[in-house]
């Protein structure tokens, strides 16, 4: 039995990034397979259904069909080389990971030539939107404990009105951690729950004084929060 040629093409990078930011729009996210959803009538019967194709599939479709995309698009897939080719000092430095590595070598490629680079391209307009908010979260977190200072001592009482400034959760604890700023003060506290906390979201707590760790933050713990706004 004969076998199929090796798919061959080479399209200009640049424009496989904006097809990959085409492609997350359309979707309204990143998805790595086939999703089907019933379509139903007013009885509730099943009349037919919707599908939903891969990102790789959709750009792969309007590389093939020579979709025009729209400077938007083409505006963020330069954003987003720019992005992953600022992390040449860090592959350098060996911080980067499998994956990001796989990005910059994407990024500074003159053309791309093979499904699995496509497969990755398609994953990273998501990537990148979710690595711009935590960048931007730790400069706003950085900034912040530059002008706080440790207050009381382990034990103490603390009660305030704070505003979150980052939050990440840990699946090793199953928490949320969060650090935030007084707003009388400008000191920064850190503390964690076992719910989600909006960034820039502003509430009162009640708490006592764990401890005081780097960078200028003190850490609380009985911490007791009122989104209601109101103690």
């Amino acid at each position: 039995m004969s076998r199929k040629p090796a798919v061959t093409f080479s399209y200009p990078t640049e424009l496989v990034f904006a097809a990959a930011v085409h492609a997350y729009n359309q979707n309204d996210g990143y998805s790595s397979k086939t999703n089907y959803e019933p379509i139903l009538d007013e009885n509730g019967s099943t009349v037919g259904q919707t599908i939903t194709l891969p990102n790789r599939d959709l750009i792969r479709n309007y590389l093939k069909d020579e979709v025009e995309l729209s400077e938007a698009c083409y505006e963020e897939a330069r954003n987003i080389i720019a992005y992953y080719k600022g992390k040449l000092f860090d592959l350098m430095s060996n911080k980067l990971n499998g994956y990001s590595q796989s990005a910059l070598y994407a990024a500074t490629a003159e053309n791309i030539t093979s499904i699995q680079e496509i497969g990755l391209i398609a994953s990273l307009p998501k990537a990148y939107r979710q690595s711009i908010k935590f960048d931007s979260m730790l400069e706003v977190k950085s900034n912040a404990e530059k002008n706080s200072s440790h207050f009381g001592k382990p034990g103490d009482s603390y009660s305030g009105r704070i505003e979150v400034i980052s939050s990440v959760y840990s699946s090793k604890w199953f928490r949320h951690f969060h650090t935030a700023k007084d707003l009388a003060t400008n000191n920064v506290i850190n503390f964690n729950t076992d719910q989600p906390l909006d960034i820039g979201r502003q509430m009162n707590i009640r708490a006592r004084i764990k401890d005081h760790i780097d960078n200028n933050v003190t850490r609380l713990n009985y911490v007791k929060l009122s989104l209601d706004e109101s103690l």
